[in-house]
């Protein structure tokens, strides 16, 4: 829902469908990518990153170490042949 709040700052009269519409119209073009999360969905940039989750709080925030990511990635790729990483996420504190 944060999404749509966000918009309605802007343009408060905006419908939840043209919201939802776009962002799947923009994953679709390969502008973002969205993944499941704590039973919602979370829309992202499409960059190599670690997705944190605070395990006090739940928000999520980006750790653009692409080295990491891709090192990650690398690593489990290598250890389960045929397999595609495609999110990162990691679980720590943050407060």
């Amino acid at each position: 829902m944060e999404i749509l709040e966000r918009a309605r700052r802007e343009i408060p009269n905006i419908s939840p469908s043209t919201v939802y519409n776009n962002l799947q119209l923009l994953e679709k073009l390969g502008f973002i990518k969205s993944f499941s999360i704590h039973g919602g969905t979370r829309y992202d940039n499409v960059h190599t990153h670690v997705n944190v989750v605070c395990i006090d709080t739940g928000k999520v925030f980006d750790l653009d170490d692409v080295g990491a990511a891709e090192g990650l990635a690398r690593v489990l790729e290598s250890k389960l042949p045929g397999a595609r990483v495609e999110n990162i996420v990691v679980y720590a504190r943050c407060s």
